[in-house]
């Protein structure tokens, strides 16, 4: 009842450790794996870019990656037109577009300034922007933005790899985390009704509504029928006495009162007095 034994307790937090030791050893050595088969993949294609190579200085790289980082931030923390397009395109809500737009453009400042720390926010953006180029609806679009968005943080790796001399395993880790959880950002955030409506945004979260049919435009031709006027009405009066007037209507006109009267009419009595019709 006094809870578990301060030994175990020990032992658990220093398995806990150890497991998380192992996995960040592991996305390290991915991670320089992978930067290594790049740069054998692409050492044959060096010899077409010798007449830029002194121009490409990791000084230059890193200054690169910052600026893309801020043109692309700005073009979509924009609102308008261009908000509406990309979020139509991309198929996420349109405030958080806007939200990794100005997320982006701080990034990119920052990895400016002071490019050690920017590189965790450049592997948050590009992580993130993976994800949304393989969400896309359009299977057209998957592949560049994939392949770009890890080009340029394949960049700003090799531009910091070129200052300090080597990628650490903790700088390692921390991209690969950093990029996981944009990933997982990317994943999870935009379906958030929490966030939407903190940013005031309720219906971009809320499931879509059946949209109702548009009203009939005003402007276009009329499709109604005509109102009757009152020169149908009479050519409508104007037939149907005519057809009353035919021989057969009016011989069928006569002789119904006279065979109304047979054994239907009251008899006259005579001895009746004869009706005052008012002259004297």
């Amino acid at each position: 009842w006094l809870g578990p034994h301060p030994a175990i307790i020990t032992k658990e937090r220093e398995s806990r450790l150890t497991r998380e030791t192992r996995a960040m050893d592991v996305a390290a050595a991915m991670m320089k794996e992978v930067i290594s088969k790049a740069e054998v993949h692409l050492k044959p294609l060096m010899v077409y870019a010798e007449p830029l190579l002194p121009y490409i200085t990791p000084s230059n790289v890193s200054m690169g990656v910052a600026g893309l980082l801020v043109v692309s931030g700005i073009s979509h923390a924009m609102p308008g037109p261009l908000l509406r397009i990309q979020a139509k395109v991309i198929g996420i809500p349109g405030w958080f577009i806007m939200c990794a737009g100005l997320l982006m453009m701080g990034s990119g400042g920052l990895h400016y300034v002071r490019p050690n720390e920017g590189l965790y926010f450049v592997s948050l953006c590009m992580g993130g922007a993976f994800a949304t180029a393989l969400m896309m609806p359009s299977m057209m679009h998957r592949p560049g933005g994939a392949v770009f968005s890890n080009m340029t943080l394949g960049a700003a790796l090799w531009a910091h790899r070129a200052e300090k001399g080597e990628l650490t395993q903790e700088v390692c880790a921390a991209c690969a985390a950093c990029y996981a959880a944009g990933v997982a950002g990317r994943i999870f955030v935009p379906g958030s009704k929490i966030l939407a409506g903190l940013f005031g945004a309720k219906a971009a979260a809320e499931p879509e509504k059946k949209s109702t049919p548009p009203a009939a435009s005003t402007s276009g031709p009329k499709t109604h029928e005509p109102a009757t006027t009152g020169t149908s009405v009479a050519a409508k009066g104007a037939a149907a006495a005519a057809s009353m007037r035919t021989p057969t209507n009016v011989a069928a006109a006569k002789a119904a009162p006279a065979a109304g009267t047979s054994g239907t009419a009251r008899r006259r009595d005579d001895s009746l007095p004869p009706r005052a019709t008012g002259v004297k």
